[in-house]
């Protein structure tokens, strides 16, 4: 998360050009870090149910 908003705020402050770039890093970087704990999530929880019922 550190990292992410790193990028955002670099963005905004620098006027070197190349804000865009660094800003476009920082969501892009969010957007799959926030796909990553979803997987993790359904993959170890949604998961372990599944299983479950399959069992029975």
């Amino acid at each position: 998360m550190i990292i992410i908003v790193g990028f955002i705020i670099y963005g905004f402050i620098k006027d070197n050009g190349i804000q865009f770039i660094f800003m476009i890093v920082g969501f892009t970087y969010g957007i799959w870090e926030n796909n990553r704990k979803k997987a993790y999530i359904e993959k170890n929880a949604y998961g372990k149910i599944e299983q479950k019922n399959i069992k029975k």
